[in-house]
């Protein structure tokens, strides 16, 4: 069993900051640092985009929305592309509609990522170290898949879900909010602290690194969508008869039909995994939790089933 107390633990909670260089955005051939977007709903919001390092070693983009609320957001219309920011943060799990697939003329698909919840933003000082840091205090959710790093293929990863409690006070009363948020989380099974984070139920405290990846989508949904853009080419390809016009249609629609089948996924990579309450457990061990949670699964999806009418 753990031995921390868990008012360390709850006070890590759910803490992120980033140090990246302020990229350039292009926006139907404008390159702008800040795109302003309004609706009814969220009111005004700006939007940029920081190239960070991940763990492995490879950059990404990540997205950041700046309210109106958000400390130091004056900053923005002051400053240049390349400038290092430090932003800090929380993360939050967002569910969205993809609106580009679609069955029977609805939307068909949630498009579920990780979101980094923006709560001030400063001019980064010449000590910080690039990257995006995570402390998280939470509760695995499930047994863990074994995989390999998409980028470092020699990295065999343990990958689960933590559910993380969010408290939020108001300062001139007393009303709390809690809500749970669920982090994708994968941490190297070479790790020596890789046992407490492999145990479904077991209470952590991780330190980690944000990093994004590029998954594969299926489903009918996909091909559908896939379909329906390949059958618009065949029908455009014919009437095209410049050689050079037509290589650049052919990329385009190349371009079009991976952003179709791909979409970019936000995770954290733990590199330090403290155990408060529960019990380790071996990669052997893990992996026999999870065949046994999938049939669990499969058991209870074949008895939710309708049964088929009778003879």
């Amino acid at each position: 069993m753990g031995a921390k107390n868990l008012s360390e633990s709850e006070r890590i909670g759910n803490q992120a900051t980033v140090v990246g260089a302020l990229e350039l955005q292009n926006i139907r051939g404008h390159e702008l640092i800040r795109v302003i977007r309004r609706n009814d709903l969220q009111g005004s919001t700006d939007r940029i985009i920081l190239q960070v390092p991940s763990p492995f070693g490879h950059s990404y983009a990540l997205p950041l929305e700046l309210g109106r609320c958000t400390t130091g957001i004056d900053l923005i219309g002051n400053i240049t592309s390349g400038v290092l920011l430090s932003v800090s943060g929380h993360l939050l799990w967002e569910q969205r509609v993809d609106t580009r697939f679609t069955l029977e003329g609805e939307p068909s698909r949630q498009d579920n990522d990780l979101a980094f919840h923006v709560e001030a933003i400063r001019l980064a000082s010449e000590h910080e170290q690039p990257g995006c840091d995570v402390q998280l205090s939470g509760v695995v959710r499930s047994a863990p898949r074994i995989m390999r790093h998409p980028h470092r293929p020699g990295i065999l990863l343990a990958a689960t879900t933590l559910q993380v409690p969010v408290e939020y006070h108001r300062n001139t009363t007393r009303s709390r909010f809690v809500t749970i948020e669920h982090v994708p989380v994968v941490m190297p099974l070479q790790h020596p602290e890789a046992p407490n984070l492999l145990r479904p139920g077991n209470h952590v405290t991780i330190a980690g690194m944000l990093e994004r990846i590029i998954i594969e989508l299926h489903g009918p949904d996909v091909d559908h969508a896939i379909a329906g853009l390949d059958a618009a080419w065949d029908a455009y390809r014919p009437t095209i008869t410049n050689p050079d016009v037509l290589r650049q249609a052919e990329r385009r629609h190349q371009r079009d039909r991976r952003r179709l089948a791909q979409a970019t996924r936000s995770r954290v990579v733990v590199g330090y995994a403290e155990l408060i309450e529960g019990t380790p457990a071996s990669p052997r061990e893990a992996q026999a939790l999870r065949r046994a949670s999938v049939r669990a699964k499969r058991a209870d999806d074949q008895q939710s089933s309708p049964l088929p009418p009778s003879a």
